[in-house]
């Protein structure tokens, strides 16, 4: 299981990153913008992977002894909190630069 926390951190981190540059680089709303292509649920899928990956190691190198069932159900619980909190956070803020 730590295999599969390892490589849902690491896309979900890539694709973070690969989002924030293409949303900076590009002129909004084109079609290689991924807020305008995407949208929320595009910020939800990555949020969960990296809510679940993060989640996930932190349960599995935990000093506790932890059985993976319960590692995995703290790895879903943390990708869940992880997609309610970018819900809460993304507001849409005026753009001043463009």
């Amino acid at each position: 299981m730590i295999g599969t926390y390892s490589i849902a951190t690491v896309v979900g981190f890539v694709s973070l990153v690969a989002w924030m540059m293409l949303h900076a680089g590009v002129a909004e709303g084109s079609r290689w913008d991924p807020e305008a292509r995407f949208g929320p649920a595009g910020r939800r899928v990555i949020a969960g992977l990296l809510g679940f990956g993060l989640a996930g190691l932190s349960a599995e190198f935990s000093p506790r002894s932890i059985p993976w069932p319960a590692a995995l159900a703290l790895a879903v619980v943390g990708a869940a909190a992880m997609v309610f909190i970018t819900d809460r956070l993304a507001v849409e803020q005026p753009d001043e630069d463009r």
